[in-house]
């Protein structure tokens, strides 16, 4: 799936490192984003992260997530599903 944002369009997004946070804001207002898998590799999950995503319509969350941030997934209207493991505080 290939995703415009900004200026650029992000055809393959590889989160492998271990212990890699989302940073604040970092996918906000990406209006063709339709469906994300965090990995497992991913531990945080920041302010705002995919504020305003309004096409996002689902969102699966690895056990490896500690944290997810407050607004990360506001605004984002079209969302139905989102599976959030027992591990986020």
């Amino acid at each position: 799936m290939a995703v415009k944002y900004d200026n650029f369009e992000i055809v393959l997004l590889l989160l492998s490192q271990p212990g890699i946070t989302i940073e604040p804001s970092l996918f906000r207002d990406c209006k063709t984003l339709k469906q994300i898998t965090i990995p497992s590799s991913v531990v945080s999950i920041e302010e705002s992260a995919f504020e305003g995503c309004s096409t996002l319509k689902q969102i699966t969350i690895q056990p490896s997530i500690k944290v997810i941030k407050e607004f990360a997934f506001f605004n984002c209207v079209s969302l139905t599903e989102i599976t959030i493991p027992d591990s986020v505080k």
